[in-house]
């Protein structure tokens, strides 16, 4: 009897949890979403959707920390996918999780329609391809809302691998506006902002090989979302070629990088080891440690990889490497001085580093400038002279733009501007001071012709929101032009031109197209800057191949073409340097010939003179003797 008993009420457990996990059920999705930084520029995220047994609450989870989309896009959201699904969301809770890697904050319902796809995806369990995407608020009625930036959104979208991008019904023409910097005449300068349509489009499928679809409801956007959708051919597609990682050059300059690249590896192998006993001995956050602790590896992996570099004749890549490392490591030094702090004392380690970066600017710019200013126009000294320039007007314009809000890039821009200013110091302690000549007038409207051809092309890229990272080389050419450092703006703005230019016409372009076009390039630099540029260019190649980065295959070229650029204002520069050198070689030439024909002149007329009067005295001796 004992035994039927609890036999009943095993089957009664059994019964029970049987319908406990019939309640339990879970449901899940995962969509690509685009949204937009504060900057304009597109950014790629996920995200998920899950739906537990709950009491119907509608959370959200972002990471990294992000402003909030409004609580009314993941209501309707929830709405919209009940009635169209039937689905009884009230004895569940829904979880949203977006994800926007390297982006601090992404705010607005723009996530609306994807939301709710997402949603009904998970309740119907129907997968959605990776190749697909949406952007659009989503309506109690069901329609898709206008969203903004729908260029920057299709452009991100293409890049990373979306075949087909739904967009809201009628915003396939997009307004773009470029600014246009002219010049009439010296002392004028005339800036426009002008816009121009461009239909998305017939651009993406022209461009990108990717298909946008205007879509007015979720049930029009459903008739595609669920799609086998293939995805775009992609750089990991395919293998490129390796490089023989080996680089030799003939420039004696370049030759002699072994030291700067050996003293950027050891400052970078001195900084990770001090990061990673502090972090070894601190107590922090298990979040903030992870993240600090991938800084580490990287720096790590960027030194394992500088001395291969450096073996293998890549100077100034492993000099670069170990530039990064020291930047990363010293980060991570200071976000622990930050996190450690008290949050009434944070600001003032924030405070406290820019404090001691300025009085690290305000002790070597004069010297720098005292040793460019004794070398600028001396052509064996040039390219050292312009390395120093370049790499002190870098950090002053880094340390001039921290923004304070902003605690990574805060540290990360700071260490970045320390590098500058070491490296700054040591190529002006290469440089020998020959001559005070002032030639620099001799480049200024070159300058400001480049500089505002450099401008038109960034403007151009913007208004296309292409992102880059162009706009320090222009910055450092205003600044060097604003100092009269003519022939130096000359070389920041051609270098700030290329890399626009380039980004501008392989930005669009596959993998294949930019391997093919860059060994097709035939040169050979003239000049320790451009032989920099050139060497660096194969190493990101190299690494492009290897990684499958499609960045890396467009940094490439863009470093190439600026070596070509470099080429080309080193010429113009250089003959200008050596005709006014010939030219005061000359005049002392003439003025030391005319001494002498004047001394020789003198001499014989003196001699003719002393003969006269010698003779003068003969005769008068002779008539006296008579």
């Amino acid at each position: 009897m004992l035994y039927f008993i609890s036999m009943k009420k095993f089957l009664l457990i059994l019964v029970l949890l049987t319908i406990a996990n019939v309640y339990a059920e879970e449901y899940s999705s995962s969509i690509k979403i685009i949204g937009v930084r504060t900057d304009g520029t597109g950014v790629e995220g996920n995200l998920t959707v899950e739906v537990q047994p709950g009491k119907g609450r509608i959370l959200v989870d972002t990471y990294p920390l992000q402003g909030l989309f409004t609580q009314d896009s993941e209501r309707t959201a929830v709405k919209v996918a009940s009635e169209i699904t039937k689905f009884d969301f009230s004895k569940y809770d829904v979880i949203y999780s977006i994800s926007t890697p390297g982006v601090t904050n992404v705010d607005g319902p723009s996530a609306g329609a994807a939301m709710t796809i997402a949603t009904i995806a998970a309740v119907q369990r129907k997968q959605i391809s990776p190749a697909f995407s949406i952007t659009g608020t989503i309506e109690e009625d069901h329609s898709i809302g206008k969203v903004g930036e729908i260029f920057a959104k299709a452009r991100t979208a293409a890049d990373s691998g979306v075949s087909l991008f739904l967009i809201p019904e009628g915003q396939r023409m997009q307004i773009q506006y470029t600014r246009k910097v002219r010049t009439p005449s010296p002392g004028w300068r005339i800036e426009t902002i002008e816009p121009y349509s461009i239909d998305t489009i017939k651009y993406a499928k022209e461009n990108w090989g990717m298909e946008i679809v205007e879509v007015g409801t979720i049930e029009e956007a459903l008739e595609y979302a669920f799609k086998e959708i293939q995805p775009r051919r992609g750089f990991a597609n395919y293998t490129l070629p390796e490089f023989e990682l080996n680089f030799k050059s003939a420039n004696e300059k370049y030759n002699q990088f072994d030291s700067f690249a050996k003293n950027a590896i050891q400052r970078g192998q001195s900084s990770y080891r001090k990061a990673e006993s502090k972090l070894q001995s601190t107590y922090l956050p298990e979040n903030v440690k992870q993240d600090l602790n991938y800084l580490l590896k990287q720096s790590k992996e960027l030194l394992d990889e500088a001395d291969k570099l450096l073996k293998s004749g890549y100077k100034y890549s492993a000099g670069n490497n170990g530039f990064k490392a020291s930047v990363y490591s010293q980060t991570v030094i200071d976000l622990i001085n930050y996190y450690s702090a008290s949050n009434a004392n944070k600001n003032l380690v924030i405070e406290n580093k820019i404090n001691q970066l300025k009085t690290e600017l305000k002790e070597t710019k004069p010297y720098v400038i005292e040793k460019v200013q004794g070398s600028i126009c001396d052509k064996n000294q040039f390219e050292w002279s312009v390395i120093a320039l370049q790499r002190i007007t870098y950090a002053e314009n880094r340390i001039n733009n921290i923004d304070n809000e902003d605690v990574f890039n805060s540290f990360f821009d700071l260490n970045v501007a320390d590098e500058w200013i070491k490296i700054s110091k040591e190529f002006s302690d290469k440089i020998v001071i020959t001559s005070n000549d002032k030639c620099q007038e001799r480049f200024e409207s070159k300058a400001r012709n480049l500089i505002d051809q450099a401008e038109n092309s960034i403007n151009y890229l913007q208004s296309l929101n292409i992102y880059h990272s162009i706009d320090s080389y222009l910055d450092a050419a205003k600044t060097e032009y604003e100092n009269g450092f003519y022939s130096v703006a000359i070389i920041d703005a051609y270098t700030a031109k290329a890399r626009a230019d380039a980004l501008k016409n392989y930005n669009e372009k596959s993998i294949e197209k930019i391997y093919e076009d860059f060994n097709k390039t035939q040169m050979t630099p003239n000049n320790l800057i451009s032989t920099i540029f050139y060497e660096h260019s194969m190493f990101s190649m190299y690494k492009a191949a290897v990684d499958s980065s499609d960045e890396n295959a467009i940094e490439s070229m863009q470093l190439l073409k600026s070596a070509e650029a470099v080429n080309e204002g080193y010429e113009y520069i250089s003959s200008r340097i050596e005709s006014e050198s010939n030219i005061k070689t000359e005049i002392v030439i003439i003025i030391l010939c005319a001494l002498l024909t004047t001394s020789i002149i003198y001499i014989v007329i003196l001699k003719s003179k002393t003969s006269i009067k010698k003779k003068r005295i003969v005769k008068k001796r002779l008539t006296i003797k008579k």
